[in-house]
């Protein structure tokens, strides 16, 4: 017995499941659908956004407004428009857009850097001492 070799068996085999393949491509998985809704929807919002396809404030949930923005999308990159995120639209949109950052996914959220624990507090600024001024009294 031969190593590596099939015969004409393995040959047939193999051009039969080339030709069906290629008769029936593999469909692209469904992602995300109506219905939908957290992290994953609120990241195809986001993209959708800085192509201008969806024009709200993300949501992550995928409704009426995520599903047209999508067809709408998958019309111009040459996708069949269906409102379904699947695998091939999300290649071609990551193709098409950058990973949103925080402000993108959660817009009106603003960082909020300074500690407002006490009615006042004091503030460092190149060595020297700066007092704030906050509910009517002040360090001094």
């Amino acid at each position: 017995m031969r190593s590596g070799s099939g015969g004409p068996a393995a040959l047939l085999a193999a051009v039969v499941l080339m030709l069906a393949t290629a008769c029936h491509p593999a469909r692209p998985a469904v992602l995300l659908g109506p219905g939908a809704h957290g992290p994953a929807v609120r990241d195809l919002q986001a993209r959708l956004a800085q192509l201008d396809l969806f024009t709200r404030p993300p949501t992550g949930r995928y409704a009426t407004e995520t599903a047209r923005a999508l067809r709408r999308f998958q019309h111009q990159a040459g996708l069949p428009p269906t409102g379904t995120y699947t695998t091939a639209d999300r290649s071609a949109l990551n193709s098409r857009t950058s990973t949103p950052k925080k402000p993108e996914l959660h817009p009106g959220h603003v960082q909020n850097t300074q500690s407002v624990h006490s009615t006042h507090s004091t503030h460092s600024t190149h060595g020297s001492r700066k007092h704030r001024h906050v509910s009517g009294r002040s360090d001094n």
